[in-house]
């Protein structure tokens, strides 16, 4: 109750810096007809700081959402769950200048995007690579209303779940965090410790902060000369410390893909 007290001005005024960022550009995405699998909100978060910090020149906003939660937890932090790790949402993004961006630097986001959420879980050596050899381009799909390229791939990872020292102030984010989506549905109540992984235990069959593989879809909408919308989703990919083979995205690939297409641009 005293960390909701506290966050609460900080959420306000990073949520109306979020909005004013979606007027300077025009447009926002909202995520629509979630499954039962998933949280049924939204987080909306500016982007533009971290993803100038990486060298990206474009300003934008992220809106995403991780699986639903069970015996108090994200099914994001349960390594048997389908949703281990996966991602469902999408950034409007204005690029600075007019040029050819090719479908590399649409998965350079997402990797900006990737290292700062683990630096934020504690991972003292945050880690994303794009898998530059094996994206597939699928036939083009509609999206929001629009044409959308359609792309499967991979960015290898590390989890967000491990033993590591997480930043002085990780209550207070995934406090602000859970008001945030809180935000978009009046009957979540979501709470901090929904978003926050049970502690990691050595005799888990998985490692701190193991390297796995991300694997999913990535949709690209032109909107403008400028203006785009980035549309993701993702399973996953990875072996556990016994051998056994682990592909999340296998399994829920059809409901990806129907769920990117539902995404709605607003204008």
């Amino acid at each position: 109750m005293i960390l909701d007290l506290l966050v609460k001005p900080w959420v306000a005024k990073d949520y109306a810096k979020a909005l004013e960022k979606e007027k300077e550009i025009g447009y926002k995405l909202k995520l629509n007809k979630l499954t039962p699998n998933w949280i049924d909100g939204q987080m909306v978060f500016d982007m533009t700081s971290i993803w100038q910090s990486a060298g990206i020149k474009a300003k934008g906003v992220n809106y995403f959402t991780i699986g639903a939660v069970k015996n108090d937890y994200s099914s994001r932090f349960a390594y048997k769950s389908p949703y281990y790790q996966a991602w469902l949402g999408g950034y409007i993004v204005k690029f600075s200048k007019s040029r050819r961006w090719s479908i590399n630097d649409h998965f350079e986001l997402g990797v900006a995007d990737q290292k700062a959420w683990l630096s934020q879980y504690g991972d003292p050596n945050p880690y994303a690579k794009i898998d530059l050899n094996n994206i597939k381009k699928h036939k083009p799909i509609k999206a929001g209303g629009y044409k959308a390229e359609l792309f499967e791939g991979s960015i290898y990872s590390h989890t967000d779940v491990g033993k590591g020292k997480k930043p002085l102030l990780f209550p207070l984010f995934m406090t602000g965090f859970a008001q945030t989506i809180n935000k978009s549905n009046q009957s979540l109540n979501l709470k901090a410790k929904n978003l926050i992984p049970p502690k990691w235990a050595k005799n888990l069959p998985v490692k701190s902060f193991q390297k796995i593989q991300l694997h999913g879809f990535i949709a690209i909408i032109s909107i403008t000369r400028y203006i785009k919308a980035v549309i993701y989703s993702n399973g996953v990919i990875f072996k556990d410390n016994k051998g056994k083979n682990y592909n999340t995205f296998k399994e829920i690939k059809p409901e990806l893909k129907k769920l990117i297409q539902l995404v709605q641009i607003v204008k």
